[in-house]
């Protein structure tokens, strides 16, 4: 269907050429030809009309000739950067064969000779420089595809490496200990299965949706994930999850912050201590600020890096292709505490 409509969109450009020539050359006619008195007017008429018709062919012939000899031949080569020399070959060869066709037609209409000498060649380069320019316009738009393809690939897969990075030991380490309260504490142990579920069925579902989810359900996830991995430490306040400011209406890409808080339990120092592991999310003036901060025993590589972490650079990599210029990662390590900044500009 595209192919139709463009194939028709050519031929009435090409058909409208005939009508716009006429025109100008009626009027030159009536302006100029009808005063001179020494010829009849019936003659002046079958001058004008065989006039007419033989320039509209020359510009219509030649138009198209230089119109598509550039759009499918000459343009894609220099696109495609082909040598100098080749293009070179192809400029001089459209010009050779203008130049046959202007002598051929000639000889067989002497009176047009003038106008294939002076007109012909001007239209072929200006019809020749339209299709260059809609090559060029063609080619931008098809690359941009290809780039928001390119991008949109890229993202899935690393959206599909963060989820293989995370599932493995966090599965692991959860169903073992679900398997530990079955005896003691079915009830609370079914409540872990079910929201052990719903990080499943969001990771594997949920964020293959869209580009980007509510930042509502981003925090839900979170919470449950925090919620599984208390199960390891019998200090209830060990994580400190604070959130400040409106999150209704806000979208946010998909598994950001998580690899900043699965490192920060693999990390922390000691899951018995108050606040080992601080979380803090607030909303304001169109910006959203997501901070994590642990403790850790400082000992060489005891703490991923932002250069080497497992998935933080995977995390950047994605933020770079979702908000470009539109966040600031900031990474620290002192002191026995490692602390994650990131903020992003809301749309």
């Amino acid at each position: 269907m595209k192919k139709y409509k463009a194939f028709l969109a050519h031929v009435l450009f090409w058909l409208s050429i005939p009508f716009t020539v006429s025109f100008f050359i009626w009027i030159f006619f009536f302006q100029n030809i009808v005063q001179i008195k020494t010829q009849s007017v019936g003659y002046l008429e079958m001058l004008t009309y065989k006039t007419n018709i033989l320039s509209n062919f020359i510009i219509v012939f030649i138009g198209a000739l230089g119109f598509y000899a550039v759009y499918y031949i000459i343009a894609p080569k220099v696109l495609k950067r082909a040598k100098v020399i080749e293009t070179f070959l192809l400029v001089i060869a459209l010009f050779i064969a203008t130049y046959i066709f202007l002598r051929s037609l000639s000889f067989l209409f002497p009176e047009i000779d003038w106008l294939s000498s002076y007109v012909a060649y001007p239209i072929l380069l200006f019809f020749s420089a339209i299709g260059a320019l809609f090559r060029v316009w063609e080619y931008g738009k098809t690359k941009d595809k290809e780039n928001a393809e390119l991008k949109r690939k890229t993202l899935e897969t690393q959206l599909n490496l963060l989820k293989t990075q995370i599932n493995p030991h966090f599965l692991f380490n959860t169903i073992n200990n679900i398997d530990v309260l079955i005896e003691n504490n079915p009830k609370v142990a079914s409540d872990y299965l079910r929201k052990l579920g719903d990080l499943l069925r969001f990771m594997l579902y949920r964020v293959n949706e869209r580009d980007m989810i509510p930042l509502e359900d981003e925090i839900e996830y979170l919470k449950k994930y925090i919620d599984l991995q208390k199960i390891r430490s019998i200090n209830p306040k060990f994580v400190d999850f604070t959130i400040k400011g409106d999150t209704a209406s806000i979208t946010i890409a998909p598994m950001v912050f998580i690899v900043f808080v699965e490192n920060a339990f693999k990390h922390v120092a000691d899951k018995k201590q108050n606040r080992g592991i601080v979380l803090y999310m607030e909303i304001s003036a169109g910006k959203l600020i997501f901070k994590c901060k642990n403790t850790f025993w400082e000992k060489p590589m005891s703490q991923p890096t932002k250069e080497g972490g497992i998935g933080l650079a995977s995390v950047e990599r994605r933020l770079d292709l979702m908000y470009k210029d539109n966040y600031e990662l900031n990474i620290l390590s002192e002191n026995g505490c490692f602390e994650v900044t990131l903020e992003i500009e809301l749309p």
